[in-house]
């Protein structure tokens, strides 16, 4: 039990850090929770050890590393997983994928992810609920439709997901949605849509203490301006 906690406790450090854009932090982290779960023999928590780890990999740039334990953890989660454990390694691969460049790959990897409206009502808190894996499930899916081309698909996903993470009043998720939006946007060069998105995904970025996702916005922003011949 002891084993257990402490690896429930650095799990959750984890995730502050992640929150706070520290993702190098986050690997260090993880790496101890590892060791704690595995000495406390839960394979279930060494899977969401592994995606949470793969997360932050992309983060840092290190795509090859992340794909290969996110590949692991997806194999892991198919053959024992629940079903939201299969749908988060699921989508951090396609992430991934995305930022790769595999577009295809990514949209062959989104396509398992059809059924979440059939996930377990049981796993109720904010961060694993159906509806947010539903919004993160959207995110990736018009990163992909971006990356086919089909940016009428795209937009009609991302103003989905930003419908569903504001009505849900999460500002992570709402912060997220609205940077994709942004980014669904700026491919259609739409870019007084990508400035008014973008502006909302800063105040609830704000909101939730989220740094990186306030960044990511003012990154999309400061592309429009450019793209305006906007110094």
């Amino acid at each position: 039990a002891d084993w257990a906690q402490a690896a429930s406790g650095a799990t959750a450090l984890a995730e502050a850090l992640a929150v706070r854009g520290q993702p190098r932090e986050v690997v260090d982290v993880l790496r101890h929770a590892r060791e704690y779960a595995m000495r406390a023999g839960n394979d279930l928590t060494l899977t969401d050890i592994a995606i949470r780890s793969g997360h932050a990999r992309i983060d840092l740039g290190r795509l090859d590393e992340a794909e290969s334990v996110i590949g692991a953890a997806v194999e892991v989660a198919r053959r024992q997983g629940t079903p939201e454990q299969r749908a988060r390694a699921a989508l951090a691969l396609a992430r991934c994928l995305f930022w790769q460049g595999r577009y295809a790959e990514q949209a062959f990897v989104l396509s398992s992810l059809s059924s979440l409206s059939s996930l377990s009502s049981s796993f109720a808190d904010e961060k694993g609920s159906p509806v947010d894996l539903r919004i993160s499930s959207g995110i990736e899916l018009a990163r992909a439709a971006v990356g086919a081309r089909d940016l009428p698909r795209a937009v009609v996903i991302v103003n989905d997901a930003v419908d569903q993470a504001i009505a849900n009043g999460d500002a992570r998720l709402s912060a997220r949605a609205l940077n994709a939006a942004a980014f669904v946007r700026l491919a259609l060069d739409d870019l007084d849509g990508v400035g008014a998105a973008a502006a909302r995904a800063i105040v609830f970025a704000r909101a939730a203490h989220m740094p990186i996702q306030a960044l990511s916005a003012r990154l999309l922003l400061a592309e429009a301006e450019r793209r305006r011949g906007r110094p």
